[in-house]
């Protein structure tokens, strides 16, 4: 048995070399994550999601992206930031690539696996980047699912909500956008939050609207 702690992609090869992994066992440039080696995959065989099952129109092979690692929180009740390093991720470019590789081998469905895709937004241009990726995905023709927790409330602010940055994340136009999004209800009452990061339910619902607006077919609440 092994247990190697660190990013896999530095950890794994060093294994399979029968080698001792390396002593800097986490990636600092996120942009560094290799190519998946899809000419070994056969890809009739990537058909299912574990959301469930596909709505119409959104058709396999589906593939994993996780164009990011770690979270810029650090809640107590989430083990992401302790056991995955500092927040980091690709840059807009190295996004562009990957899903130009994957549209060559005629993959289009995307299974989105971020810890915090929204923990972006903390850097500058951040807002910018994510808009112009998912722009991106709707130009190219891409159907994707929120596979892990979307941080919903970053998309209001002061008040406001980000109509712009959710019409371009949880847009579906049938042949492109978000067709499932798992989404975590933080509260479902107005009390007093112990976390800063948690928005009260008014709010919440206030952002699932919008996001209802965009004909996602599939939420998971």
């Amino acid at each position: 048995d092994f247990v190697g702690g660190g990013d896999g992609e530095t950890v794994l090869p060093a294994v399979l070399r029968d080698a001792t992994p390396p002593r800097q066992s986490i990636l600092t440039d996120f942009n560094e994550v290799p190519l998946p080696a899809l000419h070994h995959a056969n890809l009739s065989l990537y058909v299912e999601s574990h959301e469930g099952g596909l709505p119409d129109g959104v058709h396999p092979p589906l593939m994993y992206l996780e164009t990011s690692r770690g979270c810029r929180q650090s809640c107590d009740f989430c083990s992401t930031p302790f056991t995955k390093g500092r927040y980091r991720y690709m840059d807009v470019d190295r996004i562009g690539e990957i899903l130009q590789y994957y549209r060559s081998y005629g993959i289009r469905t995307l299974l989105l696996i971020e810890d915090n895709i929204l923990s972006r937004l903390d850097f500058p241009g951040g807002r910018e980047a994510v808009l112009e990726w998912f722009r991106t995905m709707h130009r190219e023709g891409f159907l994707w699912e929120f596979a892990n927790g979307v941080e919903i409330g970053k998309l209001e602010s002061g008040g406001k909500l980000d109509h712009e940055l959710i019409e371009e994340m949880f847009g579906f136009h049938g042949s492109s956008g978000c067709f499932r999004s798992y989404i975590p209800l933080e509260r479902i009452d107005s009390s007093s939050l112990p976390y800063r990061k948690l928005k009260v339910f008014d709010i919440q619902k206030s952002i699932l609207l919008a996001i209802a607006r965009q004909s996602v077919p599939i939420m998971n609440l």
